[in-house]
């Protein structure tokens, strides 16, 4: 099929098909875009296409731009329905979709994470300061030191 799709992208250079795999490539490599000559770099070989699309680590993407690049694969989704013109690539459009959908999810949920574990630690210490002002708090309770601040005859005599 990527030998099919070379020589299609080579001879008759769909606009659409361009579009849907330099933003399939700019997901991949993530960018903000990717052009022409990535596409041709990625889709050269097959094997090491693969490679990239099973090893890709979702938790070192740019949230930001899988969400723009989400947004730009739905619009095209039109163009990639399996009786169009490109429906026998579509599973580059299907791939991307879910592919940014996963992504997403698991971008948020990492960032949840992060939150909360910051919050956590925020609260811990919030914790710790206000057992150490209570502990402050209950030694300026103690009788004796409250009598020595109220008897002011006898501290002067000790200054």
């Amino acid at each position: 099929m990527v030998k099919k799709l070379n020589i299609k992208l080579d001879s008759t250079k769909p606009a659409d098909l361009i579009n849907m795999l330099e933003t399939f490539i700019a997901l991949l490599r993530n960018k903000s875009v990717a052009n022409h000559v990535d596409v041709k770099l990625y889709l050269q070989e097959v094997s090491k296409l693969k490679f990239k699309m099973k090893t890709i680590d979702c938790t070192k993407l740019d949230v930001k731009l899988v969400k723009a690049h989400q947004a730009r694969i739905k619009e095209m989704a039109p163009c990639f329905k399996e009786t169009g013109e490109n429906g026998e690539y579509s599973c580059f459009h299907e791939w991307s979709t879910n592919f940014c959908s996963y992504a997403v999810d698991l971008l948020m949920q990492k960032s949840f994470h992060d939150n909360k574990s910051e919050l956590t630690d925020t609260v811990a210490n919030l914790e710790a300061e206000i057992k150490s002002n209570t502990d402050l708090i209950s030694v300026y309770e103690n009788p004796a030191l409250v009598e020595y601040f109220k008897d002011g005859h006898t501290k002067n005599e000790l200054l």
